[in-house]
């Protein structure tokens, strides 16, 4: 038996953590499929949904639960908007949400994590390894059709200080109180990319998957401190990436090294780089 008390603090579940979860909480547990489409697969992320799930999953996708009015991709949407998607999702406030992926840990899982958390859902993790690790560890595959669930009351409420936005990013390059951290590579980070590419000034650089395993799980904390310790420790942190996904993933791995009020800065590269905005670029 896995008591909700040894899940305090953490971000990721096992797959074994999980089985024992399903076999004896008391709480609904409602799985999440939060993978993103591929552009390497000739299979989109909702059609394999359709045929491969864990348990009662629904399908999260992080385009749709957006703010349509936004011309960048995927940025975060109103609280009323995300009650709403989240109650057609059968999902209520005293469930306990399990957010998995399609490809490992990795991508937009640990976002939809991050997103629950910003709204205030507490009882949220993520899958370590995703639906893969879940299938080689032998674990139950659900490949008939999905069933819609019966609509639920979602309550949103709005955790501001889990989000950066592009005027906090600006004061910080002013005053470094904040440790931003970005989870591209390192080529898109130092400029040598592409034309365009770069960094946010005072920024540092933490691929995101230097916080993964060969086996599509998140790194233990041991594994972790080596990439997490070099950077301040006494300042708050933002994480930042191409268009806020990846972000999210060394948002995850920190708050499993027990640093649980690091933001995401939603716009990311996406929306600072933008010529229009003349925000300044750094260069190595």
């Amino acid at each position: 038996m896995i008591p909700l008390d040894n899940l305090q603090g953490k971000g990721v579940i096992s797959a074994d953590e999980l089985v024992a979860l399903l076999d004896t909480s008391a709480a609904p547990v409602k799985m999440v499929d939060a993978s993103m489409s591929m552009p390497s697969s000739p299979i989109s992320a909702i059609d394999s949904f359709r045929h491969k799930r864990i348990g009662n999953a629904v399908y999260f996708d992080i385009d749709d639960v957006a703010d349509a009015n936004n011309p960048l991709p995927h940025m975060l949407p109103s609280p009323g908007v995300f009650e709403t998607k989240i109650g057609a999702m059968g999902i209520g406030n005293d469930d306990i949400v399990i957010v998995y992926d399609q490809h490992g840990i990795g991508f937009a899982a640990a976002r939809a994590w991050w997103m629950f958390r910003v709204f205030g859902h507490r009882k949220v993790y993520v899958l370590n390894g995703g639906l893969p690790y879940w299938e080689a560890r032998g674990h139950k595959i659900i490949d008939t059709p999905p069933i819609k669930p019966p609509h639920a009351v979602y309550k949103a409420i709005f955790h501001d200080e889990l989000v950066a936005d592009m005027a906090a990013i600006s004061n910080n390059i002013e005053t470094a109180q904040c440790a931003l951290l970005d989870a591209r590579d390192q080529a898109r980070f130092d400029g040598h990319s592409a034309p365009g590419s770069g960094h946010i000034p005072r920024s540092l650089n933490l691929f995101f998957m230097n916080c993964i395993n060969q086996d599509g799980c998140l790194k233990s904390k041991d594994e972790l401190e080596p990439f997490l310790s070099i950077f301040p420790q006494n300042k708050k942190i933002i994480t930042t990436c191409g268009s806020g996904v990846t972000a999210c993933i060394v948002t995850l791995a920190l708050y499993e090294m027990g640093i649980e009020d690091a933001a995401v800065y939603d716009g990311s590269w996406s929306e600072w780089s933008q010529p229009q905005l003349q925000n300044p670029v750094a260069r190595s």
